[in-house]
């Protein structure tokens, strides 16, 4: 089997790798690869301290022998060889010779002291570092979400729960880009430890609890969780289960017992043998929503979302397989955000709801037209993980897509084939996108160099445009004349398209690789509607006709304006909403419902406020509002808060939110929700509880023409008008 690093030069030669940023130039110093981590670590709660020893496996040749800690330790000894040797601890390390792997920021190295060993490098087989210290980053108020990742802590250690991650340096690091890991914490009674693999130790030593997990396969680093967690345990197909949830969390304990049982068995079989011997379901003290290898650490608000069990659980549980079983070459962008959302959330619900498929791949590109534009597109290639609702789009969205294509390209049963073949060949290791679609060329899939520099090296989305559209009458059939055109550079695609006719639908895919194809059809009946693209299989650009109004389309825009209504006895609540709504600190706010402006017609606007609007605005809202389907009751609430998103009425391409709140309405919390419902045009809450949310619905698009009243040789065009 080719090695990664062997493809990158082959794909070299082909001229790929111009095209695909973040590649990591050869490094110019080498330090150690560590094969192995022996860690025993005591955490000490109550102090926020840490006394630790981590014995080192080495491998490999290195130039110099030095380890990256976390500059605030102190570093008691070190031994190389079983003999106890000098070093030098700077924690104000010059990282300006050092070559970070893509996978790594130079923000994430401003933790790190460099721990150099006074011994020679190349004779080094193991080396043992013990040290003390004390990790007390508090987690950010955070705000957790499908389009925003949680504001997170890199390492803390307390008597709430303890959190240690790579990030932190809370062992030493090596130049190595995976190792294997054992670690064996030692903390007060019922402070339980969670870390990757298998559990080999838990047991009361001097009136504390020690527990040792050990990994035997290699991961790209170790995450470490601890707290006063009630731990339950199950097995299912040979897999250990648990659970760790604080006091009172029995039900939730249960629920996620018997899903991680559901999903393990599901995905085991989908794509091959679960990689590891357990897989743990843990709360966490602060809200995240991460997935490690073997176990996925959930936020207490998090974890008791109704459909969590359902939607998150599955995803990390995914991950096992993409991402932290089959590990990412981040030189070539991150693929594995795209295929775990499309083996979970995307597959899940195309199988819990006929047409469910559609509706996911439709909101992908809704979501990409929202909160995707020039100035924040990236290519996959540069992709590394979601920080805000753009990079979501494109790493989870257009990467999605992307292996929907293939999926199109190859069939149902080769795709879900390729991956197992993909789980089972590059399992414990590191893939890159080329090597992932290496899998699938095998199967009949597309040369992966072109494909490579058409989806993954190359930003955007292609733009098609039908025109010309008419019939002519062929001895007694009907043919049927189109164009599509494509904006910019052209890419190579295949066009499906619906056919609706008296008798019946008919599907075609007709070729497109060029910026203009023109294409005839010759029917046996005359067609009623033409629909290109009609179920959104194609990743490609929206028109504004094909997306209602959405929250995500608003809150995405650039530099929105934010109007609040001043002349209420609630005018500071409906300030105080406004500057929240803010996140970004980009966004124009005003004390006054704008005129019919410049100002206006540019921007995508909210108007925060309760009811009756000044001006035309009272015109505006009212049909739209009686659109929500609420209930008397609810109705007349005075907690009650709807957020309603129309068209803009002075520009089509942007749209309006509008809060209006009840005099007790939680305008808050409502303000808070609002980046979980994104996709939705409107929303009712009785305080802090969502009553009432959906889409409106679309019905025009210049992708479709109907030919009801149009005659024989008779055309019409339907670019858009400029």
């Amino acid at each position: 089997m080719v090695e990664s690093k062997n493809i990158l030069r082959i794909w070299a030669a082909l001229g790929v790798l111009a095209l695909a940023p973040g590649i990591a130039a050869a490094p110019r110093e080498r330090g150690p690869r560590v094969e192995s981590h022996r860690i025993v670590i005591e955490l000490l709660p109550a102090v926020h301290g840490l006394r630790a020893s981590d014995e080192m496996t080495l491998s490999g040749k290195t130039n110099e022998l030095y380890f990256y800690l976390n500059k605030s330790f102190s570093v008691q000894s070190v031994h190389v060889n079983g003999r106890e040797v000098g070093f030098r601890f700077d924690t104000a390390p010059d990282l300006s010779s050092k070559t970070l792997r893509a996978d790594h920021t130079a923000a994430e190295f401003r933790r790190a002291g460099r721990l150099r060993v006074m011994a020679g490098p190349r004779r080094a087989r193991t080396v043992r570092v013990t040290y003390t210290g004390e990790l007390r980053e508090e987690p950010a108020v955070s705000q957790f979400s499908r389009e925003y990742i949680a504001d997170q802590t890199a390492g803390i250690i307390s008597e709430t729960g303890s959190f240690l991650a790579p990030d932190s340096f809370w062992y030493p690091r090596g130049d190595e880009e995976m190792s294997r890991f054992s670690v064996e914490t030692l903390g007060p009674a019922g402070y339980e430890s969670v870390s990757d693999g298998g559990r080999r130790l838990h047991e009361i030593r001097d009136g504390k609890l020690a527990v040792r997990w050990e990994n035997p396969h290699p991961a790209d680093g170790l995450y470490l969780q601890a707290a006063p967690y009630v731990v339950s345990e199950g097995e299912s197909g040979g897999i250990k289960v648990y659970t760790y949830f604080f006091p009172g969390g029995d039900e939730l304990a249960a629920l996620y017992m018997e899903k991680s049982k559901q999903y393990l068995a599901f995905y085991s079989d989908l794509l091959g043998p679960y990689p590891y011997e357990k897989f743990a379901v843990v709360e966490n003290f602060f809200e995240t929503g991460y997935g490690m290898p073997s176990w996925t650490l959930l936020g207490r608000t998090v974890v008791r979302l109704p459909f969590i069990p359902d939607t998150s659980l599955p995803h990390e549980i995914c991950h096992n397989w993409w991402g932290n079983g089959v590990f990412v070459d981040y030189a070539l962008g991150n693929w594995c955000e795209g295929l775990t959302a499309l083996c979970a959330d995307y597959l899940l619900q195309k199988r819990r709801a006929p047409g469910g498929d559609a509706d996911y791949r439709r909101q992908v590109l809704r979501d990409y037209a929202s909160y995707v534009r020039g100035n924040n597109d990236i290519p996959l290639a540069a992709f590394r993980e979601r920080d805000n609702p753009a990079s979501r789009a494109v790493g989870y969205g257009k990467s999605l897509m992307v292996f929907h294509d293939l999926e199109r390209r190859v069939g149902e049963k080769a795709f879900f084939s390729g991956l197992r073949l993909l789980a089972g060949q590059w399992k414990f290791r590191r893939a890159s996108w080329l090597d992932v679609l290496a899998v699938f060329e095998k199967l009949g899939g597309p040369q992966p160099a072109a494909f490579y520099r058409q989806w993954v090296a190359r930003s955007g989305a292609p733009l098609l445009r039908l025109e010309g559209a008419r019939l002519e009458e062929e001895a007694g059939r009907t043919a049927l004349n189109f164009a599509l055109r494509q904006e910019g550079a052209p890419y190579e695609l295949s066009v499906p398209l619906t056919i609706v006719t008296p008798g019946g639908t008919l599907e075609r895919t007709v070729p497109l690789a060029t910026a203009r194809g023109e294409f005839r059809i010759v029917l046996d009946q005359r067609p009623l509607r033409l629909e290109i693209d009609p179920q959104n299989h194609l990743f490609r650009r929206l028109f504004p006709e094909e997306i209602p109004p959405s929250i995500a389309k608003v809150l995405g825009a650039e530099r929105p304006l934010i109007v609040w209504q001043a002349d209420s006895a609630a005018a500071e609540r409906f300030r105080s909403a406004a500057e929240q709504l803010d996140k970004n600190r980009t966004a124009l706010v005003r004390s006054a419902v704008p005129g019919d402006s410049a100002e206006r017609r540019d921007r995508a606007f909210v108007l925060v406020g309760g009811g009756i609007f000044p001006g035309e605005w009272t015109s505006l809202l009212q049909p739209v509002w009686k659109r929500i389907p609420l209930a008397p009751g609810p109705a007349e609430d005075p907690a009650l808060c709807t957020v309603t998103t129309l068209v803009h009425p002075d520009n089509p391409d942007l749209a309006v939110l509008v809060l209006n709140a009840g005099a007790r309405a939680n305008l808050e919390a409502v303000v808070r929700k609002l980046p979980h419902y994104g996709k939705y045009s409107y929303l009712a809450f009785i305080g802090e509880t969502n009553i009432a949310k959906g889409i409106w619905d679309v019905t025009a698009s210049p992708l479709i023409v109907s030919f009801a009243t149009m005659k024989y040789e008779e055309g019409t065009d339907i670019r858009k008008k400029e």
